[in-house]
């Protein structure tokens, strides 16, 4: 009776080290999620393949498309929606949506999806999204690069670039942004730099516009469109710009909010 009572305790045992071995080490809050796997399974199958692009159209980060190229962050939330809904033809959409979300997730919740997070907005603000409309030059930076963080206030970026806490771009970063747009599109009489920066307070959507007949940048906070901030006028130097910190700038009746490139047209990020 022994010998047995051993058996049966160490056989439990072992059973129940094989259970601990397979619980998943992932980030908690990403495995509370349900329509977030923890794990991606080693083969896609042809109908999560089918369905990346329909749902990497979906993944919008602040409005914007940040879309993983990382198929270790796309496949896992397709194959999970699909396992959830079905295949069914009416169920497409629903599969499609979730899948996004999920993707969305994975792209904010955890150190890894972060990481990727903050590689592709740096690449897009590298990268700005220039139009022009005759004298207009609109440059659309996307978001500030940074370290990203999600918190109760929601996804907020700490960026170098910024100053006071994400309260205006540095002076000196928007001076090298216009010297650039007015070198690649000389000539135009307004330069309009569009820049999201995330914040406790808001999306921290501004809009810079260097009028130079004027000589002077006006600021516009679209998360707060009450009132537009002016700086003094420059000389014909943009160097001599020191900041265009709300705060410290003219405050003046808003006239009207300019419009942005995103809103313009439905651009990429």
């Amino acid at each position: 009776m022994q010998r047995l009572l051993s058996t049966v305790l160490i056989s439990t045992a072992l059973l129940g080290c094989k259970i601990k071995k397979h619980e998943p080490d992932g980030d908690k809050s990403a495995a509370q999620h349900k329509d977030v796997p923890v794990t991606a399974s080693k083969t896609t199958s042809p109908e999560a393949v089918a369905l990346r692009d329909e749902v990497l159209a979906k993944v919008r980060v602040w409005d914007r498309h940040y879309a993983p190229t990382d198929l270790s962050l796309v496949d896992p939330a397709i194959e999970h929606a699909l396992y959830v809904n079905g295949k069914a033809a009416d169920k497409r959409d629903t599969v499609i949506q979730q899948a996004a979300d999920g993707v969305y997730a994975a792209l904010t919740r955890d150190a890894a999806g972060l990481a990727v997070l903050e590689k592709l907005v740096t690449e897009r603000y590298n990268a700005p999204v220039i139009t022009r409309d005759g004298d207009l030059v609109r440059i659309d930076l996307g978001v500030v690069p940074g370290s990203m963080m999600t918190t109760r206030w929601g996804l907020t970026v700490t960026s170098k670039v910024t100053e006071n806490g994400n309260e205006s771009l540095l002076a000196s970063e928007l001076v090298r942004v216009l010297k650039a747009a007015i070198a690649a599109q000389p000539g135009a009489k307004i330069y309009q730099v569009d820049v999201d920066m995330p914040g406790r307070w808001g999306k921290g959507q501004f809009s810079y516009v260097y009028d130079t007949a004027a000589d002077r940048i006006r600021v516009y906070q679209h998360d707060k469109p009450d009132a537009v901030y002016t700086t003094e006028t420059l000389g014909g130097a943009l160097d001599k710009l020191t900041t265009v910190l709300p705060s410290k700038l003219t405050k003046r009746p808003l006239d009207k909010l300019p419009i942005r490139v995103i809103d313009l047209k439905n651009q990429p990020g």
